[in-house]
């Protein structure tokens, strides 16, 4: 009864959508069992599908690091100036 009145009340292309959802959920899991089977791995049963644990943040390069901290740098740069403009006293009397 509960479902029927669900039919009734959700709008067509809704359902369309729902549906076109789960079926392309679907398809994007087989695709990946055939991606793993290819490789060589052992098919994955999604109904039983734990939560991937976080990676650890990886080592940024030099490179990567000297970015970062010119940026900062600069941003600093910009805040400090922000703060002594506010703080100046006005020259208009």
């Amino acid at each position: 009864m509960i479902a029927w009145l669900k039919n009734l009340l959700t709008p067509r292309y809704t359902l369309f959508l729902e549906e076109e959802n789960a079926r392309l959920r679907e398809e994007n899991r087989a695709m990946v069992n055939s991606l793993l089977g290819v490789a060589g791995h052992q098919p994955v049963d999604f109904t039983k599908a734990e939560a991937v644990p976080k990676s650890r943040p990886r080592n940024l390069s030099q490179h990567q690091l000297q970015a970062q901290t010119e940026r900062e740098s600069k941003l600093r740069m910009v805040q400090r100036y922000n703060e002594a403009k506010q703080t100046a006293p006005s020259g208009n009397s």
